[in-house]
């Protein structure tokens, strides 16, 4: 059962990776150089000295996925240590591993800015910066 648990947190550790890195490209593309503070974007986001401002919202939700890293990453590890770890993994295993990578994807995509938005409309703002 815990090499199941380690598949699902490594699937869940993939999501959160590409979804941070796809995010933090998607700013870095399409977000304006100079702050606007009439909408909101006075947040610096950078990348090697390209600076984008983003806005409260934005910003958290990438403090989230940023984080939301480290959950299954530690708990994987601890499956991985206590149990037979995932050298040689199963065809389910993958499977186990794929569907929550996609669960969580879908979670992200269809809830992320909502959690962002109701963190920030309770005062807790995060940021990378």
């Amino acid at each position: 059962m815990r090499e199941y648990i380690a598949a699902a947190c490594v699937g869940i550790c993939g999501a959160t990776f590409l979804s941070f890195m796809w995010l933090f490209g998607d700013y870095q593309s399409n977000r304006p150089r100079q702050p606007q503070p009439q909408v909101g974007r006075v947040y610096p986001l950078s990348n090697h000295g390209a600076i984008v401002y983003i806005t409260d919202v934005e910003a958290t939700g990438l403090y989230f996925l940023f984080f939301a890293f480290f959950l299954p990453f530690g708990l994987a590890g601890a499956c991985i240590t206590t149990g037979k770890g995932l050298d040689n993994p199963t065809r389910r295993q993958y499977l186990v591993a794929l569907a929550a990578g996609a669960c969580y994807v879908i979670v992200i995509v269809d809830w992320g800015h909502q959690i962002a938005s109701f963190a920030v409309s309770h005062d807790l703002m995060l940021s990378l910066g």
